[in-house]
């Protein structure tokens, strides 16, 4: 009898189930955690389209607000939240979570003391195992400003993981759209809000020219990772904090590194609760998103050569046995065309003869390292043969010298030349091993 009576309970129970399955499409107009569904292109007009969650700030439909415009986070969620055709997935975790768990996003106007509602969109990248980036956005924004009341002069994209991908793409394009012009004018992007991310993968040398571009007309930035994250390095986040520091306008560039923090909620939860200080004491970041609307002069870059050869890391150091490393070619040019660039090896003081092998990224993987130092030298040319300018790096890795083969270490090599940066000018001076800080741990 009781396993008859488990038998006839089973499908009373499976009747009560209240949830949708994941692969089925929620009904547009649908609330779901306190977000409402809603249509969103990410084709050209004549492409179906694809399904967005909408926060609306609760006094958007009072009659007495029908003309007031609100400011705009466009939330792209990570590759865990875009696996399903079911967009209630995307309240999994990070800011449409905290939504659905009563966060009503707002910030302070520190001169009027007025309260600055957010609406929040939330494009669902159905099964896709990723997120939405530059190709698709650049249909998306604009139809939200067509169609909702959003102040234009401060709209901000920022994601989680892939999404963090998104929203460094806003700023760099993808092959051939010109994103730094149409980001910051046509969009009217404030900034980005990159999360537990170690940039953009598609890190084509043009591309960079865009985010550089893009940061010289005033383009902000909010960036938050873990230190335990995989994109915590040389050429994710540090390349991209270096670059960010060099070329954004003072007060637009704002990292924070999570000590302890993974590829987690314990990262992309944090910069949304209001009593959330991550980028400033004084603000949370809906109030400094709302403050950074207003844009600086756009800075003209200084005069100078119509192509400049530029290495990210001008000088680097590791330690043994890391045997590669990175160098990112950040050349660029101002007035005039930037052909082609090339790495090669310079003077070097390790014991074995170091392997460069150019990546299709723009940049080279300088890898057989042995302790030593070793210079790197960038070429960059303004046609098929006309080479314009030199960039040098420096590369030091620490640790005793490796002995695979002979058993007495032999002396370090000695290096007839090295060139220096001296008071703005490149010298070369005579040097050995020993006088550029190199020690075998031989005693030689």
């Amino acid at each position: 009898m009781k396993i008859l009576l488990t038998i006839l309970l089973f499908p009373l129970l499976a009747l009560g189930q209240t949830t949708a399955p994941k692969d089925s499409t929620v009904p547009l107009g649908t609330v779901i955690g306190n977000q409402t569904v809603i249509p969103v292109p990410v084709y050209p007009p004549g492409y179906s389209m694809a399904q967005a969650l909408i926060y609306y700030p609760d006094d958007y439909f009072q009659a007495k607000n029908a003309n007031k415009k609100y400011p705009l986070f466009v939330f792209l969620h990570g590759a865990g939240e875009g696996r399903y055709l079911n967009i209630s997935e995307v309240t999994n975790t990070s800011l449409p979570y905290l939504i659905k768990n009563g966060l009503k996003p707002y910030g302070i106007d520190p001169e009027t003391g007025d309260t600055i509602k957010f609406i929040v969109v939330s494009p669902h990248c159905a099964t896709c195992g990723g997120s939405y980036s530059f190709p698709q956005l650049k249909f998306t924004i604009p139809y939200l400003v067509a169609n909702y009341r959003v102040d234009t002069t401060c709209i901000w994209p920022g994601g989680l993981s892939s999404g963090g991908r998104g929203a460094w793409s806003m700023a760099m394009g993808d092959g051939g759209n010109p994103s730094a012009k149409d980001t910051t004018s046509i969009f009217q992007i404030t900034g980005i809000m990159p999360m537990a991310n170690g940039g953009y993968d598609n890190n084509l040398a043009a591309l960079r020219m865009n985010l550089d571009t893009a940061d010289r007309r005033g383009l902000a930035c909010l960036y938050v990772i873990g230190d335990q994250d995989p994109g915590y390095n040389q050429i994710g986040f540090f390349a991209y904090q270096a670059e960010m520091k060099k070329y954004c306008q003072p007060g637009r560039y704002f990292d924070s590194v999570i000590i302890g923090g993974t590829h987690s909620a314990n990262v992309w939860n944090t910069p949304f609760p209001l009593s959330a200080r991550l980028w400033s004491k004084t603000m949370n970041s809906w109030t400094q998103m709302w403050v950074m609307r207003k844009r600086p002069a756009v800075i003209v870059p200084p005069p100078g050569p119509a192509v400049k050869a530029k290495i990210l890391q001008d000088s680097l150091v590791i330690n043994y046995p890391n045997t590669a490393a990175y160098f990112f070619d950040s050349s660029y040019s101002l007035s005039g065309k930037l052909l082609n660039s090339y790495f090669r090896v310079g003077a070097y003081s390790g014991s074995i003869s170091p392997l460069l092998t150019q990546t299709g990224t723009g940049g080279a993987w300088l890898s057989r390292l042995v302790p030593g130092v070793y210079q790197i030298k960038l070429y960059a040319f303004d046609s098929a043969t006309n080479y314009v300018d030199t960039a040098y790096a420096y590369l030091k890795v620490n640790g005793p010298a490796p002995c695979p083969i002979c058993p007495v270490c032999p002396a370090p090599r000695k290096v007839v030349s090295l060139q220096i940066p001296w008071f703005g000018a490149w010298i070369e001076i005579p040097v050995d091993a020993a006088k550029i800080g190199y020690d075998d741990g031989s005693g030689q």
